[in-house]
C-alpha cells in the first residue's frame, strides 16, 4: 500500500512537474499535487490545505527556491523543503541548504527524489516529537512550579553532597529563609538542630547511600529566628537515564503544631493515668487493712501475671492492663465481712458463697468507672475455668478474655504457694503441679507454659 504523500510543487514548468510526481509514485508514494509558480500562488496554496513536503526549481522567470523558502518559512510550519531543479553550482547548493533547505536532486536523478523526500519526511518527524516532548516538558515543569509554589508543603531537591538544588517558596514561611539562600549554598544538614544534627545526618546519609525513599521521617529543624520547626519528611531518589543516583526529591511538612499536641495529650494522659492508679492504690490498701492475711497477696499476684504477659509477647498496652487488673482484682472483698476473711477454719458453704461474690462486686464497682483498660472484665473473669467450673459466672471455653486467664493462673500459684488463716502455705512446688494439672482443662495451655519457665528456667520468686 503507497504512502499518501501532498506535495507543492514551485516550478514554471507542468512537464517538469509530471516527471516529479512520477518519480514519487515509482518510489511508493500515493502522491497529491499542486503547482504554484509565483510567490502570490504559493501563499494561496498554503493557506488552503496543509502540505507534507515542498519540491522547488531553482530558479524561474519570476521566482527563485530562496524566495519559496523564506515563505515557507514565513507559515511556521516544519515542512520540509527540497530543491529539485537542473545542474547549479556547488556553492548555490550550499548556500540554500544552510538557508534551510533539507536537499538538492537534480531533476535528470530522479531516482533520488524518493529517498531524499522519505529521509526529509523522517527528520521533520524527529524535530515535532522532539519540539512537542520540550512543550510537554515545558507545561510539566510549569505546573510542578505552580503546585511547588502555592502548596503548603515545602517541596526540595538536593544533590548527592545533601546540597539544595531547587526549593519551592513555601520555605520561607516555614523556615524564614528564601529559596536563594538555600540553593547552593546550604546542605539540607545545617538547618537541624544542634543537638539533633549528627544523629539525624546520619540516618538520612544511610538512605542516600542505599538510595532507597523515606517516609514520615520526623526531624527537628533550626528557624531562621533560632525558632525549633518539626518537619516530616518524605523523600525519593532521582536518577539519571543511565540509573545512576544524582540526589533526591522530597517534600516536608510543618507538623510542630502537631508535635505540641501530641505531647499535651501524653501529658494529660499520664496525669489522668496516675491518678487512677493512685485511687486504685487507696482501694487495695483500703482491702488489705480489712484483710491482713492476704496483705501483699494482690501485689504478687500483680508482679507474677506482670511477668507472664511480658513472657507471652503481649504488646505494652496488654501488660499494663494485666498489671493494673492484677493490684486490684480482690477489690470486692471490701463488700465481704472482715471476720469471714480472717476466719481461721474452714468456711461453711454459705461463707464461701459470700466471698465467691467479691469477683461480681469487683465488676459493678469498676464498671462505673471509665478505664482506659478493660479492669471491671478482668477482675470479673479471674476466678472462671475453661471447664465452666468457675464463677460467677460458669463460662466455659477460651471465651474470657485472654488477660483474665492469666490472672487467674496467677491467683491460684500465689495463694496455693501463701499462708491462709485456715492452712499453712503449700508451697510452689504444689502450686506449680497444680496448674499443670489443668493446663488446658482449667486453665489457659499458652498461660501455664508461660508460668512455668519463670519459675523453672526464669528464677521468677514472689520474695
Amino acid at each position: 500500500m503507497s504512502d499518501s504523500l501532498a506535495v507543492l510543487l514551485v516550478d514554471d514548468s507542468e512537464s517538469d512537474a509530471a516527471l516529479i510526481v512520477r518519480s514519487l509514485e515509482k518510489g511508493g508514494y500515493a502522491v497529491q499535487s499542486e503547482r504554484v509558480q509565483s510567490a502570490a500562488e504559493m501563499r494561496s496554496a498554503l493557506s488552503r490545505r496543509a502540505y507534507d513536503v515542498i519540491l522547488s526549481d531553482y530558479n524561474m522567470p519570476e521566482f527563485s527556491a530562496l524566495a519559496a523558502l523564506d515563505i515557507a518559512r514565513e507559515t511556521g510550519l516544519d515542512l520540509p523543503f527540497l530543491i529539485v531543479s537542473g545542474v547549479i553550482g556547488e556553492e548555490t547548493a550550499v548556500a540554500m541548504m544552510k538557508a534551510g533547505a533539507g536537499d538538492f536532486v537534480i531533476k535528470n536523478s530522479l531516482g533520488r527524489l524518493a529517498p531524499a523526500v522519505r529521509r526529509e519526511l523522517a527528520e521533520a518527524q524527529m524535530r515535532r516529537e522532539r519540539a512537542q516532548a520540550r512543550m510537554d516538558q515545558k507545561k510539566s515543569e510549569e505546573r510542578f512550579r505552580q503546585m511547588a509554589e502555592n502548596a503548603g508543603e515545602w517541596i526540595w531537591e538536593v544533590d548527592m553532597d545533601g546540597l539544595y538544588t531547587y526549593s519551592s517558596p513555601v520555605i520561607e514561611k516555614i523556615l524564614g529563609y528564601a529559596p536563594e539562600e538555600l540553593i547552593g549554598k546550604i546542605r539540607y544538614y545545617d538547618l537541624f538542630t544542634m543537638e539533633s544534627r549528627e544523629e539525624m545526618k546520619a540516618l538520612v546519609m544511610a538512605a542516600f547511600a542505599e538510595g532507597r525513599p523515606f517516609h514520615g521521617f520526623e526531624n527537628p529543624n533550626r528557624h531562621k529566628d533560632g525558632r525549633t520547626i518539626i518537619l516530616e519528611t518524605n523523600g525519593v531518589a532521582m536518577r539519571s537515564e543511565d540509573g545512576r543516583l544524582t540526589g533526591y526529591r522530597g517534600v516536608d511538612k510543618d507538623i510542630t503544631e502537631r508535635k505540641k499536641a501530641e505531647e499535651k495529650i501524653r501529658f494529660t494522659q499520664r496525669k489522668l493515668e496516675a491518678a487512677i492508679k493512685a485511687s486504685l492504690a487507696a482501694l487495695t490498701a483500703t482491702i488489705e487493712i480489712r484483710d491482713p492475711y492476704t496483705a501483699g497477696h494482690q501485689e504478687r499476684v500483680m508482679r507474677l501475671a506482670e511477668a507472664m504477659a511480658r513472657e507471652m509477647g503481649l504488646s505494652e498496652e496488654r501488660v499494663e492492663s494485666v498489671r493494673v487488673a492484677g493490684a486490684i482484682h480482690d477489690l470486692g472483698k471490701i463488700a465481704v465481712p472482715a471476720e469471714i476473711l480472717s476466719k481461721p477454719s474452714k468456711l461453711s458453704a454459705f461463707e464461701y458463697q459470700m466471698v465467691q461474690t467479691h469477683a461480681q462486686v469487683g465488676f459493678e464497682i469498676l464498671a462505673k468507672i471509665e478505664f482506659p483498660w478493660p479492669l471491671s472484665r478482668i477482675v470479673h473473669e479471674h476466678h472462671e475455668r475453661l471447664d465452666g467450673s468457675g464463677y460467677p459466672q460458669k463460662l466455659k471455653g477460651p471465651v474470657t478474655l485472654l488477660e483474665s486467664r492469666i490472672l487467674a493462673i496467677a491467683d491460684v500459684v500465689e495463694a496455693m504457694s501463701s499462708h491462709r488463716p485456715y492452712r499453712p502455705a503449700l508451697g510452689i512446688k504444689a502450686a506449680l503441679a497444680e496448674i499443670e494439672a489443668g493446663k488446658g482443662r482449667l486453665y489457659d495451655e499458652t498461660a501455664v507454659e508461660a508460668c512455668l519457665r519463670l519459675f523453672t528456667i526464669g528464677h521468677f520468686t514472689f520474695d
